[in-house]
């Protein structure tokens, strides 16, 4: 009998012990872009391929080390690039920022055709929280070829609040 119970014990002893582990700390989010080497334009050689899965998203992490974009403007977004499958019909791809600790990225996506000249852009207000996550649902056209993930300037270290309201009123004939 003792010897299963010293069993028992140690199945529980990495049980308690990973109870008491605390998760990693979110890194710190990026405020400002000030002081970053930003290109004029969108460097499209830096795109990666966009890979198609039905079962799971790939996970792409937009952090201190990613490319630098000034706007006409003169403000300023990290970002990704992605590099469209050709497809002759339309698809849908999902955008989505999942919260890092407190913060919350927040996005702006340009689509591209094979020269680089924007066909659309998708800014923050087109997102929708979704669970946890800020996300788009985008049907991406055969034209389009690049899908640009941005940081949106004017919110980039702004406590931003989302609450929306709204009445609809329609009528009925009654006999």
């Amino acid at each position: 009998m003792t010897g299963s119970r010293r069993y028992s014990l140690l199945l529980l002893l990495p049980l308690l012990a990973g109870a008491c582990a605390t998760p990693a700390p979110a890194p710190p989010p990026i405020l400002s872009l000030d002081g970053r080497d930003c290109a004029p334009a969108l460097r499209l050689d830096l795109a990666q391929p966009l890979v198609i899965d039905t079962k799971a998203g790939a996970p792409n992490i937009i952090d201190g080390a990613a490319a630098c974009w000034q706007h006409e403007d003169g403000t300023r977004s990290a970002y990704l690039v992605f590099q469209l499958p050709a497809s002759e019909a339309p698809y849908l791809v999902s955008v989505d920022s999942v919260p890092q600790g407190s913060s919350l990225f927040s996005p702006l996506v340009v689509l591209l055709d094979s020269r680089g000249l924007v066909l659309r852009t998708l800014p923050r207000e087109t997102f929708l929280f979704r669970g946890i996550s800020l996300a788009v649902v985008l049907r991406v056209h055969p034209a389009e070829r690049y899908l640009v993930v941005a940081s949106d300037p004017p919110t980039v270290g702004q406590r931003i609040s989302r609450i929306a309201g709204g009445t609809q009123v329609s009528g009925a004939m009654g006999g």
